[in-house]
């Protein structure tokens, strides 16, 4: 194990390119000469939050998302959304059974969304 302290930009690029190809942290930081723990802090403490939701889908963190059955929360008459949950103007806000769900993967390594099964379709925070 390397005894310094700092990673380069290089090897965090390079801890991002693992995190894609869904590697642990053990084995990224045999590959950097590091150890594990100094590969998990670093993404713990770098990874950025993204409320972009998914492929056609807004963000939208409430727990109810999935069979929500609110309607005209944005006060248009004539919403052409067929609920509130699929609508860009957001739900969250104005809901009175709005719950905030978290995403449990990311309490737990690799921590971000890099790699993950259904990054393409979950429509809560996203983290690189």
């Amino acid at each position: 194990m390397s005894k310094h302290k700092h990673l380069t930009m290089e090897d965090r690029q390079r801890i991002m390119q693992k995190l894609n190809a869904e590697c642990s942290f053990r084995k990224i930081a045999k590959d950097l000469g590091k150890s594990p723990t100094t590969i998990s802090q670093e993404v713990k403490q770098n990874r950025t939050v993204q409320c972009s939701g998914a492929y056609g889908w807004p963000y939208n963190p409430c727990r109810h998302r999935r069979n929500c059955q609110e309607r005209l929360l944005c006060g248009k008459l004539y919403c052409r959304k067929t609920n509130c949950a699929y609508c860009q103007q957001g739900c969250s806000p104005r809901c009175p059974s709005f719950e905030l769900e978290d995403c449990p993967k990311l309490e737990k390594p690799p921590y971000v969304c890099n790699g993950c099964q259904t990054r393409n379709k979950c429509t809560l925070v996203a983290t690189a």
